[in-house]
């Protein structure tokens, strides 16, 4: 039977099931992100952390279960980056791709589209970089631009896959501040991680093991 979903909830997932080549990834998870909160989704290499997340970011669709969005929009920051180092694509360029969730792709950007791109150069201290080309910047570097492309699109539910990892501190914590004021503002924030640092400060922190929530709470 399926439980009720959190009325304070943005996205929530009710026995979920996922495979990969007949291998379950998620055994009927049920899981529930809530607005205005960090979530961190915490467990050992291979807990399904990843594929949880990208179902709650509609890049997977499971075989079983019901996903539930009350959030109109979400912005997904993955590890890495999929741009292609060869494509001639500046740091402001990567961070606007974010803001065409308010606009149409490769339409001109409005007033409100372009003040959401310099605010968010500007919170990941990316405004001295944002005519370098992405491919050659450092992985810290990345990270915090795809992080901006996130807070650009100015979402509702914000979602992070790994996002302080293998970085210096300085960038992780500018990473981790840029989380809790966009949880603050009343984003539902949820992050994959095994950062101490990230889990200690959570609102939540939710643990998976074997494709399986094995402990959930404040």
């Amino acid at each position: 039977m399926l439980t009720e979903t959190s009325p304070s909830a943005a996205l929530s997932l009710r026995g979920v099931y996922v495979e990969y080549a007949g291998t379950p990834a998620l055994r009927g998870v049920d899981f529930d992100a809530p607005a205005g909160a960090l979530t961190v989704v915490a467990g050992p290499n291979g807990a399904g952390k990843s594929t949880l997340l990208e179902v709650l970011a509609g890049t997977i669709t499971p075989r079983a279960g019901i996903v539930s969005l009350r959030a109109r929009s979400r912005a997904f920051v993955p590890q890495r980056a999929v741009i292609s180092p060869a494509l001639p694509l500046t740091v402001r360029d990567v961070v606007t791709v974010g803001a065409w969730g308010r606009v149409a792709a490769w339409r001109r950007l409005d007033r409100r589209s372009r003040e959401a791109v310099d605010a968010a150069l500007d919170r990941l201290d990316l405004t001295a970089l944002e005519r370098e080309p992405f491919g050659t910047l450092s992985g810290g570097q990345q990270q915090r631009t795809l992080l901006a492309q996130g807070l650009a699109r100015r979402a509702q539910t914000l979602l992070l896959d790994e996002p302080t990892t293998a970085l210096d501190a300085d960038t992780a914590t500018r990473i981790a501040t840029a989380m809790r004021v966009e949880a603050d503002r009343g984003v539902a924030v949820v992050c994959v991680s095994h950062d101490q640092g990230l889990i200690d400060a959570a609102d939540v922190v939710v643990s998976l093991a074997a494709g399986r929530v094995s402990t959930a709470g404040a």
